[in-house]
Formats: C-alpha cells, sequence, structure tokens
C-alpha cells in the first residue's frame, strides 16, 4: 500500500519498541490504513482503548470501515486467542462505522459465529465468489507413517540438482516443529556438495514457524522471494497472508481424522496433525498464486486414513449438520451466479450450536 501512495502501518509490538510515538501520529490521522492484531487494539491498557476512542481527533473522523481479515480465525483461533471473543464490544464502540469480515474459507456455520462474535446487524450482507484452483492439481500420495520421510525425499530429490533452479519453490506443511526440524534436516544433508559449496543447505531449506522473531521472518521470505531459499518447511504460520507468486510445489505432510469424514483407527502420537479443512484450503491457495502458473498440491496420508474412508464417508454426509450445510450449498447455487450480495445464512431463530 505504501508503495502505492497510500499512507500505511502495521502496529506491532516490535514497531511500537521501534517508534513510541506511532499511536500518536495515527491520532493525527498520518496513516489511511492501519493493520494491527487484535491483542495490540484490544489492550485495556493500550493506548487505543484509553486514549483515542475517548476524544475526539483526526483518526476517529477520518475512520470509515473496520476490516477483520482471515475472519475464520475468530472460531479457528478460539482455543488460544480469547482477544477474538471481545470484537464484538469494539464493535458496540464503533457502532456507527462499516464493518467488513474478509476470509477464503468462511463456511455457514463459522460465518454464523463471526457474525455472533462481532455483534453484526441481522441481516448483512454477504458477497461470495469462487475459491477453486483451477491451475493447482492435487494428488493424494498414500504412506505408511510420517516418522518415514522416503516417499517425501524421493519426491523432492534435492540431492540430484546441480543449481539451485533445478529446485522448484516448495512449501512443506507439517504440524509440529519438531517433525519439521526432522524434515529440514534430512533434505538439507541431502544437498550434494557442488550446490553447497556456492549456497549454504541452510540457506536453500529454512523453516517457518510462529515463535521465529519477525526479523528472521522477513529474510526467509526475502530469501524465498530471491530464489536463494527454494524449500520452506512450515506450519501454519505461513499459511495466512503470505503471497509469493512463483511457488509451484505445496506438500502437506500427514492428514489427520478431523479431515475426513468420520472415525478412523486410533493413530500414534506421530501419526496426529492439527490441520482442518478451511486450514488445508489456505494451504492449497500458497501455491500458483502468479497467473499462468500451474501448480500441484501434495497430500501425503498414512494408509490407515485411506482405507477406512469408503466404508463411512456416506454415513457421515448424511449426518444433520452435512445435510443442513447441503441445504445450504443448493440454495446458493440456485441464485444467480456473479458477486451479487448474498444475505448471512444465520438468524436468531436458529441454534448456533
Amino acid at each position: 500500500m505504501s508503495a502505492l501512495g497510500i499512507p500505511t502501518i502495521a502496529v506491532t509490538r516490535n514497531v511500537k519498541k521501534d517508534n513510541m510515538k506511532i499511536w500518536d501520529e495515527i491520532e493525527r490521522g498520518e496513516y489511511q490504513i492501519i493493520y494491527v492484531s487484535p491483542e495490540v487494539i484490544l489492550n485495556k491498557r493500550g493506548q487505543f482503548l484509553g486514549s483515542i476512542l475517548r476524544k475526539s481527533n483526526k483518526f476517529m473522523e477520518n475512520l470509515v470501515t473496520v476490516t477483520v481479515d482471515e475472519a475464520h480465525l475468530i472460531w479457528d483461533w478460539i482455543s488460544f486467542q480469547d482477544k477474538f471473543q471481545l470484537l464484538g464490544t469494539l464493535h458496540l464502540v464503533l457502532n456507527t462505522i462499516g464493518w467488513v469480515l474478509l476470509s477464503a474459507t468462511l463456511t455457514p456455520m463459522v460465518a454464523a459465529y463471526a457474525h455472533e462474535i462481532c455483534n453484526l446487524q441481522w441481516p448483512s450482507m454477504r458477497f461470495i465468489r469462487s475459491m477453486s484452483y483451477d491451475n493447482i492439481n492435487m494428488m493424494v500420495c498414500p504412506i505408511s507413517n510420517t516418522c518415514d520421510l522416503s516417499p517425501l525425499l524421493t519426491l523432492i530429490l534435492i540431492g540430484r540438482a546441480r543449481d539451485l533452479l533445478s529446485i522448484l519453490k516448495t512449501i512443506i506443511f507439517c504440524d509440529g516443529i519438531d517433525g519439521g526440524r526432522r524434515i529440514a534436516t534430512a533434505l538439507q544433508s541431502e544437498i550434494n556438495s557442488e550446490l553447497a559449496s556456492t549456497c549454504h543447505p541452510q540457506i536453500i531449506v529454512q523453516m517457518f514457524y510462529g515463535p521465529v522473531d519477525e526479523p528472521k521472518k522477513k529474510r526467509i521470505l526475502s530469501d524465498l522471494v530471491s530464489g536463494t531459499c527454494r524449500i520452506v518447511i512450515c506450519t501454519d504460520a505461513f499459511g495466512l497472508g503470505v503471497d509469493i507468486s512463483d511457488i509451484k510445489w505445496i506438500v502437506q505432510w500427514g492428514i489427520d481424522k478431523k479431515v475426513s469424514a468420520s472415525k478412523f483407527p486410533q493413530q500414534t502420537p506421530t501419526d496426529h496433525f492439527q490441520v482442518s479443512i478451511s486450514g488445508l484450503t489456505q494451504r492449497v491457495g500458497r501455491a500458483a498464486r502468479r497467473p499462468g502458473l500451474l501448480g500441484i498440491m501434495f497430500l501425503f496420508v498414512t494408509k490407515v486414513i485411506l482405507e477406512a474412508v469408503p466404508e463411512d464417508w456416506e454415513i457421515g454426509w448424511e449426518t444433520r449438520e452435512c445435510t443442513e450445510m447441503n441445504e445450504w450449498a443448493d440454495a446458493q447455487e440456485e441464485e444467480e451466479e456473479g458477486d451479487s450480495p448474498r444475505v448471512v445464512p444465520v438468524s436468531k431463530m436458529r441454534p448456533l450450536e
């Protein structure tokens, strides 16, 4: 936004440390767009709630909308980001300002929950655009267990690469830092000495996850954009808001029973991952973001899950929740195609559960 000439600032803990006057600048109206996390803006001792909202200033005069990006996280992150639950209180304070909720994976149930948490009006308008990925192929690869990395190493064949461009830009998602380190170490050790002499293996293959500090995250993304980094092993920390146009391969290492239809045989702890359907969709969307580029999503799934799916997926599909979802989807398909406004399919008469 700044490159387009629109004064923009992201208020993070690090930014506040570097610039103690950042909220004063915002209050004076020096920025048109402000990015901020719920923890920062809803801090009871913070300057936004304690000062800016309580008096007349340029920022409040110019404020026209509050946008909640990645709104599905209000539901997905309920267990560890309780500040999302206070967005409704903020809406009550800013009740004359328009609110917009954005997400690529906002299911009817999650939309209903976010609608209630944010205290939106009834009804609210919903704009729906297709999120199908016509330029991304998906391949399901059965594996015995996630401890055996040989199928992954066979796919990538990093040891045969003689130069960086021979390694396709790849993002490998795994739902655990320890497992990610094991993958990173295995791939780095496969790099041949010729290539390692020109670029360090720990630059070619890097890890990206929540606890990594912001400067290092920026360096990793910069290396990936420039091409010195070719493979990133990551958690969901990479799945949101990262826009790198030339990533060709996305790998999901392990899928747990939450993504499938019903019950599966008990898995070992090493096989149990925490990815969800919405999370998986977000991860797929990291590939082939440049127009005309073709991408592939590789889903490595333990055989025990694949063997269980044909037995009971129809039963799972006929559950009450799925039936309601299907009826809602059918109603949406009957509406005229395009980007016309739609009504959020929730009401006070329908129990949220």
